[in-house]
């Protein structure tokens, strides 16, 4: 046998490359076995690392991996050739298994290319949180956490453990959270309980009857009636005319027929008076009686 791996330039009997025994193979043949198992036949699942059941299965060559089929050949085939031939004979005859590694090479740049790419399909945006009007009350809605791709954890992973990333046929994708810059506006629903606080009158005075009423806006209407500012989070009362006009209806309802108030036409001064805090003072008015 070893006359024979000499006079046919084979590998030595009893070389492996990692699991494969290639003794007896010539270099040609070394190097197409290697190229077709090592890098075309040979895929990787890349695994979400906080969703286990998210995975994706790439090719070698996708994550800037290149098993050297000639570079491997050759060092299958200089066991017995090497400076020490005879240590390596000796095992050879004694049936002892020798392991070649496959020559690797790692493309950073095209490893960074398919994780990027990968990246833009996973990236989860933080979601400030908020504070939102529902059912008649403001309620706090808590940031939420997003997630990235950690694109130089992830390829700082494939460089370190190629080698066996290729053995296993399978590494994780790393992750990183997103902090939201808003977490919590709990605070904000103070404020507006403060704001909604606040009294906001109007008196009316019926000169005929010598009757004065005095209401106040309901405390469900001046919530509805909040605003927020979407940037310093200053808690204000927006007084629309609509929405007065609308509140003035109602009051003026409890007159009773033939009665009404007599500043319907100028609802900017209840509005500058409500603004500036202070109480608004109406007259009431009675319909014309003809006798």
């Amino acid at each position: 046998v070893l006359i024979i791996f000499q006079s046919f330039q084979l590998n030595l009997p009893g070389v492996f490359v990692f699991d494969k025994d290639v003794g007896l193979m010539n270099i040609d043949q070394t190097s197409t076995w290697v190229d077709t198992v090592w890098n075309q036949d040979r895929q990787i699942n890349l695994i979400d690392s906080e969703n286990s059941g998210s995975s994706y299965w790439l090719t070698p060559q996708e994550l800037g991996f290149w098993v050297d089929p000639e570079g491997t050949a050759k060092a299958a085939y200089h066991y017995g050739r090497s400076s020490d031939p005879f240590t390596d004979i000796a095992a050879a005859i004694n049936n002892q298994t020798q392991i070649v590694l496959p020559v690797l090479y790692f493309d950073e740049q095209i490893a960074r290319q398919t994780i990027e790419r990968l990246a833009k399909d996973l990236i989860s945006p933080p979601e400030d949180a908020t504070v939102v009007y529902q059912d008649n009350e403001w309620v706090a809605i808590p940031g939420v956490a997003g997630r990235a791709v950690d694109i130089d954890s992830t390829i700082d992973d494939l460089f370190t453990n190629a080698i066996s990333i290729l053995l296993s046929q399978s590494t994780v994708l790393q992750t990183q959270t997103i902090a939201p810059a808003l977490v919590d506006l709990t605070p904000v629903l103070n404020k507006i309980e403060t704001t909604v606080s606040q009294e906001y009158t109007l008196q009316a005075y019926d000169p005929i009857t010598d009757e004065s009423l005095t209401w106040a806006i309901p405390d469900d209407v001046k919530r509805s009636w909040v605003r927020i500012d979407p940037e310093t989070y200053a808690v204000s009362l927006s007084f629309a005319q609509e929405d007065v006009d609308a509140l003035l209806n109602t009051w003026e309802a409890d007159l009773g027929d033939g009665r009404s108030f007599d500043i319907r036409d100028d609802l900017d001064t209840i509005i500058e008076n409500w603004v500036d805090g202070t109480p608004m003072d109406i007259t009431i008015r009675h319909d014309p009686t003809n006798y």
